[in-house]
Protein backbone atom coordinates (compact mmCIF):
# COMPACT_ATOMS: atom_id res chain seq x y z
CA UNK A 1 0.00 0.00 0.00
CA UNK A 2 1.23 3.46 -0.92
CA UNK A 3 1.29 6.50 1.35
CA UNK A 4 1.06 10.01 -0.04
CA UNK A 5 2.51 13.14 1.56
CA UNK A 6 1.25 16.30 -0.14
CA UNK A 7 3.15 19.53 0.56
CA UNK A 8 1.56 22.88 -0.23
CA UNK A 9 3.18 25.90 -1.86
CA UNK A 10 3.67 29.54 -0.89
CA UNK A 11 1.00 31.51 1.02
CA UNK A 12 -1.24 28.44 1.26
CA UNK A 13 -1.77 25.58 3.67
CA UNK A 14 -2.79 21.94 3.82
CA UNK A 15 -6.28 23.11 2.83
CA UNK A 16 -5.04 23.59 -0.75
CA UNK A 17 -5.09 19.80 -1.17
CA UNK A 18 -8.63 19.18 0.15
CA UNK A 19 -10.29 18.72 -3.24
CA UNK A 20 -7.46 16.56 -4.57
CA UNK A 21 -7.55 14.29 -1.51
CA UNK A 22 -11.30 13.90 -1.88
CA UNK A 23 -10.82 12.73 -5.48
CA UNK A 24 -7.95 10.44 -4.51
CA UNK A 25 -10.17 8.79 -1.91
CA UNK A 26 -13.12 8.29 -4.24
CA UNK A 27 -14.03 5.04 -5.99
CA UNK A 28 -11.36 3.05 -7.77
CA UNK A 29 -8.77 5.76 -7.14
CA UNK A 30 -8.47 4.66 -3.51
CA UNK A 31 -7.19 1.20 -4.42
CA UNK A 32 -3.61 0.74 -3.34
CA UNK A 33 -3.60 3.88 -1.16
CA UNK A 34 -3.12 3.73 2.60
CA UNK A 35 -2.66 7.18 4.13
CA UNK A 36 -2.80 10.62 2.48
CA UNK A 37 -1.25 13.28 4.69
CA UNK A 38 -0.97 17.00 3.96
CA UNK A 39 0.94 18.99 6.59
CA UNK A 40 0.65 22.68 7.31
CA UNK A 41 4.13 24.14 7.03
CA UNK A 42 5.18 26.39 9.96
CA UNK A 43 3.49 29.78 9.67
CA UNK A 44 0.74 28.44 7.40
CA UNK A 45 -2.79 27.09 7.83
CA UNK A 46 -3.37 25.88 11.38
CA UNK A 47 0.30 26.47 12.25
CA UNK A 48 -0.03 30.24 12.41
CA UNK A 49 3.02 31.90 13.96
CA UNK A 50 3.44 35.50 15.11
CA UNK A 51 7.25 35.39 14.81
CA UNK A 52 7.50 34.20 11.23
CA UNK A 53 10.86 35.93 10.82
CA UNK A 54 12.36 33.02 12.81
CA UNK A 55 11.02 30.36 10.43
CA UNK A 56 13.69 28.77 8.24
CA UNK A 57 13.64 26.22 5.46
CA UNK A 58 14.94 23.69 7.97
CA UNK A 59 11.69 24.11 9.91
CA UNK A 60 9.80 23.26 6.72
CA UNK A 61 11.92 20.18 6.10
CA UNK A 62 11.57 18.91 9.64
CA UNK A 63 7.80 19.49 9.63
CA UNK A 64 7.44 17.02 6.77
CA UNK A 65 10.07 14.56 8.00
CA UNK A 66 8.58 14.48 11.51
CA UNK A 67 5.08 13.87 10.12
CA UNK A 68 6.37 10.85 8.20
CA UNK A 69 8.34 9.49 11.13
CA UNK A 70 5.53 9.89 13.69
CA UNK A 71 3.15 8.04 11.39
CA UNK A 72 5.81 5.43 10.53
CA UNK A 73 5.14 5.74 6.83
CA UNK A 74 6.90 3.67 4.17
CA UNK A 75 6.35 3.39 0.40
CA UNK A 76 5.87 7.15 0.19
CA UNK A 77 5.03 9.30 -2.79
CA UNK A 78 6.20 12.82 -1.95
CA UNK A 79 4.30 15.55 -3.79
CA UNK A 80 5.28 19.22 -3.79
CA UNK A 81 3.36 22.14 -5.31
CA UNK A 82 5.12 25.34 -6.34
CA UNK A 83 7.60 26.57 -3.73
CA UNK A 84 7.58 23.22 -1.90
CA UNK A 85 9.82 21.84 -4.63
CA UNK A 86 12.73 23.94 -3.37
CA UNK A 87 13.13 21.81 -0.23
CA UNK A 88 11.44 18.52 -1.11
CA UNK A 89 14.75 16.97 -2.28
CA UNK A 90 16.18 17.54 1.21
CA UNK A 91 13.08 15.91 2.70
CA UNK A 92 13.58 12.88 0.45
CA UNK A 93 17.27 12.57 1.34
CA UNK A 94 16.45 12.55 5.06
CA UNK A 95 13.72 9.93 4.58
CA UNK A 96 15.91 7.73 2.39
CA UNK A 97 14.51 4.46 1.06
CA UNK A 98 11.04 5.04 2.49
CA UNK A 99 10.43 7.35 -0.51
CA UNK A 100 9.48 5.53 -3.71
CA UNK A 101 8.51 8.45 -5.98
CA UNK A 102 8.56 12.24 -6.04
CA UNK A 103 6.13 14.46 -7.93
CA UNK A 104 6.67 18.17 -8.50
CA UNK A 105 3.58 20.12 -9.60
CA UNK A 106 4.69 23.40 -11.18
CA UNK A 107 7.68 23.05 -8.88
CA UNK A 108 10.06 25.94 -8.18
CA UNK A 109 13.53 24.48 -8.84
CA UNK A 110 16.24 27.15 -8.77
CA UNK A 111 19.67 26.38 -10.15
CA UNK A 112 22.16 24.74 -7.80
CA UNK A 113 23.25 27.27 -5.19
CA UNK A 114 20.52 29.77 -6.09
CA UNK A 115 17.33 30.56 -4.17
CA UNK A 116 13.70 31.30 -4.97
CA UNK A 117 14.41 34.86 -3.84
CA UNK A 118 16.97 35.24 -6.63
CA UNK A 119 14.21 34.82 -9.21
CA UNK A 120 12.14 37.71 -7.87
CA UNK A 121 12.20 40.90 -9.92
CA UNK A 122 14.04 44.00 -8.70
CA UNK A 123 10.63 45.62 -8.15
CA UNK A 124 9.54 42.68 -5.96
CA UNK A 125 12.73 42.87 -3.92
CA UNK A 126 12.28 46.62 -3.42
CA UNK A 127 8.72 46.08 -2.22
CA UNK A 128 9.91 43.44 0.25
CA UNK A 129 12.29 45.97 1.77
CA UNK A 130 9.66 48.72 1.88
CA UNK A 131 7.15 46.47 3.65
CA UNK A 132 9.79 45.00 6.02
CA UNK A 133 9.34 41.44 4.82
CA UNK A 134 12.35 40.35 6.88
CA UNK A 135 10.26 40.88 10.01
CA UNK A 136 6.66 40.50 8.86
CA UNK A 137 6.93 38.11 5.95
CA UNK A 138 5.59 39.03 2.54
CA UNK A 139 2.32 38.79 0.74
CA UNK A 140 1.91 40.47 -2.64
CA UNK A 141 -1.12 42.74 -3.15
CA UNK A 142 -4.36 40.82 -3.60
CA UNK A 143 -4.72 41.67 -7.28
CA UNK A 144 -1.27 40.24 -8.01
CA UNK A 145 -1.79 37.11 -5.92
CA UNK A 146 -5.18 36.55 -7.49
CA UNK A 147 -3.64 36.74 -10.94
CA UNK A 148 -0.78 34.40 -9.98
CA UNK A 149 -2.70 31.79 -8.02
CA UNK A 150 -6.32 31.92 -9.13
CA UNK A 151 -6.44 32.11 -12.92
CA UNK A 152 -8.92 29.52 -14.13
CA UNK A 153 -10.82 29.38 -10.83
CA UNK A 154 -14.48 30.30 -10.50
CA UNK A 155 -15.52 33.22 -8.27
CA UNK A 156 -16.34 31.06 -5.28
CA UNK A 157 -13.05 29.18 -5.38
CA UNK A 158 -11.11 32.41 -5.92
CA UNK A 159 -12.76 34.02 -2.88
CA UNK A 160 -12.02 30.91 -0.78
CA UNK A 161 -8.35 30.83 -1.76
CA UNK A 162 -7.78 34.56 -1.31
CA UNK A 163 -9.38 34.54 2.15
CA UNK A 164 -6.96 31.86 3.37
CA UNK A 165 -3.62 33.15 2.09
CA UNK A 166 -1.06 34.16 4.70
CA UNK A 167 2.22 36.13 4.65
CA UNK A 168 5.19 34.07 3.57
CA UNK A 169 8.30 33.84 5.81
CA UNK A 170 11.26 35.31 3.93
CA UNK A 171 14.12 33.15 5.20
CA UNK A 172 13.07 29.98 3.33
CA UNK A 173 12.94 31.98 0.10
CA UNK A 174 16.51 33.13 0.64
CA UNK A 175 17.86 29.66 1.34
CA UNK A 176 20.13 28.41 -1.48
CA UNK A 177 19.04 25.15 -3.08
CA UNK A 178 21.45 22.22 -3.15
CA UNK A 179 20.19 19.03 -4.75
CA UNK A 180 23.27 17.46 -6.36
CA UNK A 181 23.05 14.51 -3.92
CA UNK A 182 19.37 14.09 -4.83
CA UNK A 183 19.90 13.77 -8.58
CA UNK A 184 19.03 10.31 -9.94
CA UNK A 185 18.21 8.79 -6.54
CA UNK A 186 14.44 8.67 -6.84
CA UNK A 187 11.93 8.12 -9.66
CA UNK A 188 10.67 11.65 -10.32
CA UNK A 189 7.78 13.23 -12.19
CA UNK A 190 7.27 16.89 -13.07
CA UNK A 191 3.77 18.16 -13.87
CA UNK A 192 3.77 21.30 -16.01
CA UNK A 193 0.75 23.59 -15.55
CA UNK A 194 0.44 25.06 -19.02
CA UNK A 195 -1.66 28.12 -18.04
CA UNK A 196 0.32 29.04 -14.94
CA UNK A 197 0.89 32.74 -14.25
CA UNK A 198 2.92 32.25 -11.07
CA UNK A 199 5.69 30.14 -12.63
CA UNK A 200 5.60 30.38 -16.40
CA UNK A 201 5.14 27.12 -18.34
CA UNK A 202 8.41 27.81 -20.17
CA UNK A 203 10.29 28.12 -16.90
CA UNK A 204 8.60 24.97 -15.59
CA UNK A 205 9.81 23.05 -18.64
CA UNK A 206 13.35 24.31 -18.04
CA UNK A 207 13.09 23.23 -14.43
CA UNK A 208 11.85 19.79 -15.45
CA UNK A 209 14.80 19.31 -17.79
CA UNK A 210 17.16 19.92 -14.85
CA UNK A 211 15.95 16.66 -13.33
CA UNK A 212 17.46 13.43 -14.58
CA UNK A 213 15.78 11.07 -15.01
CA UNK A 214 12.27 12.57 -15.00
CA UNK A 215 8.82 11.87 -16.43
CA UNK A 216 7.17 15.08 -17.67
CA UNK A 217 3.39 15.39 -17.72
CA UNK A 218 1.12 18.35 -18.38
CA UNK A 219 -2.19 19.72 -17.13
CA UNK A 220 -3.90 22.59 -18.95
CA UNK A 221 -4.53 24.69 -15.87
CA UNK A 222 -3.17 27.62 -13.89
CA UNK A 223 -1.26 27.46 -10.62
CA UNK A 224 -4.52 26.74 -8.81
CA UNK A 225 -4.98 23.37 -10.53
CA UNK A 226 -5.45 21.75 -7.11
CA UNK A 227 -8.70 23.71 -6.96
CA UNK A 228 -9.74 23.99 -10.60
CA UNK A 229 -8.94 20.46 -11.82
CA UNK A 230 -8.59 18.30 -8.69
CA UNK A 231 -9.78 15.16 -10.44
CA UNK A 232 -7.06 15.46 -13.08
CA UNK A 233 -4.38 16.13 -10.47
CA UNK A 234 -5.61 13.17 -8.41
CA UNK A 235 -5.54 10.96 -11.49
CA UNK A 236 -1.87 11.73 -12.10
CA UNK A 237 -0.98 11.05 -8.49
CA UNK A 238 -2.83 7.77 -7.99
CA UNK A 239 -0.95 6.29 -10.94
CA UNK A 240 1.95 5.97 -8.51
CA UNK A 241 -0.05 3.94 -5.98
CA UNK A 242 0.71 0.23 -5.61
CA UNK A 243 -2.34 -1.39 -7.22
CA UNK A 244 -0.98 -4.94 -7.01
Amino acid sequence: MTNFVLVHGAWQGAWAWDRVIEKMRSGANAQGIDQILAPDLPGHGLRHADEIRRITVEHYIQAVVTLVQVNRLVDIVLVGHGFAATFLPQVALQLGETVKHIVFIAGELPLEGKSAYDRLSSWDKTMLKVFKAEEKGFKFPDLILQRKLCNGLDKGSTADVMARLVPEPLQPWRAPVYRAEFSGKYPTSYVVLSKDKAISPGLQRRYSRSLDPVTIEEIHAGHGALYSLPEEVAGLLVKHADHT
